[in-house]
């Protein structure tokens, strides 16, 4: 019988809005900044479409796990900066550790914008076991089924509920071939995860309204 894991935060993204010359300041000091003090960080590439810039920063607790930094000028050319990362994987000290890589680099660029860092998406999951995607079927009421995307073996291997656009968006995939990792049977891992966008996070928040409540699972 597989069996549910508590929620956990999955991912946290935070957006601080900016003047234009704010973003090329930040853009500029994170292109300009040396690794220091086991703390890496990696210039992805430049998006000209969207005038955006990426980053992944590494911290010394675990260099596994990236950051995701951005700066972005929108179409009225005002800018903003972004961080995507998982509370819980950094942990109390990695979390720590990310502050203070922005206070000691960032603060003179984010200080006037600190009140206007609006949380932009929060990922809330469970993990279900032991269990692969093409072996349930999920539903979900009021939202249409999205994209189907299989392995090259034919089995599904994801599967996307309501558009990204929406308040709630879920994806459900196998954990195990995003980490790549090959596991036994009692450890296959199908995880199910609710994208909420910042309407949908003050449901789950204040109301405690579950994010899963309108799923439904058949084994």
């Amino acid at each position: 019988m597989p069996t549910v894991s508590e929620p956990f935060i999955d991912k946290f993204s935070v957006t601080y809005s900016c003047e234009r010359d704010v973003e090329d300041g930040i853009r500029e000091t994170l292109r300009n900044h040396r690794d220091a003090e086991g703390i890496q960080l990696w210039y992805l590439g430049a998006s000209l479409r969207k005038y955006r810039h990426s980053w992944h920063l590494f911290l010394p607790d675990d260099p596994r796990v990236p950051i995701l930094l951005q700066t972005r000028l929108n179409y009225s050319r005002a800018g903003n900066f972004r961080m995507e990362w998982n509370p819980r994987h950094l942990g109390r000290d990695g979390n720590e550790q990310l502050w203070l890589f922005l206070e000691e680099v960032l603060l003179d660029e984010l200080r006037p914008f600190l009140l206007n860092a609006v949380v932009t998406r929060c990922d809330i999951a469970v993990d279900v076991r032991p269990i692969t995607p093409d072996a349930i079927w999920v539903s979900a009421s009021g939202l249409r089924r999205g994209k189907i995307w299989t392995g090259d073996n034919g089995r599904i291997e994801s599967i996307e509920l309501g558009s990204r656009g929406s308040g709630t968006h879920f994806i459900i995939y196998n954990r195990n071939a995003e980490t790549g990792h090959v596991v036994t049977d009692d450890l296959l891992t199908t995880r199910i995860e609710a994208q909420l966008r910042p309407d949908a996070m003050l449901r789950y928040y204040v109301t405690e309204q579950n994010p899963f409540a309108r799923l439904t699972v058949v084994n």
